[in-house]
């Protein structure tokens, strides 16, 4: 006997890594840690480099509509800073459908 059954994806789930940089006026880089917020929310942090990069990585952004703000926490020479909300909008390009058969 052989059953079908039909998986539909309807609410992907996304990865995705965002590159941040501080720098002082004068182009040195910042030490510390870069927070990701939505919404006043914390969703990701990281630590930032020698040249004062951070990678951020999203585990599980869903589909939809997304204002995403870097947050510098400071340290005991630079002070707090925050960027522009950057509206992001991941979406579903395809629906997978997965066939298993039983024997």
């Amino acid at each position: 006997m052989r059953t079908n059954y039909l998986f539909s994806l309807s609410a992907a789930l996304f990865v995705a890594t965002f590159t941040t940089t501080v720098l002082d006026a004068d182009g040195t880089p910042a030490s510390g840690v870069v927070t990701l917020t939505e919404n006043g929310h914390n969703i990701s942090a990281a630590v930032l480099d020698a040249d004062g990069k951070a990678q951020i990585k999203l585990d599980g952004l869903a589909t939809g509509d997304h204002n995403l703000t870097a947050v510098y926490s400071g340290n005991s020479t630079h002070a707090t800073s925050q960027s522009e909300s950057l509206a992001v909008h991941p979406e579903v390009t395809a629906t997978p459908d997965f066939t298993l058969g039983i024997a």
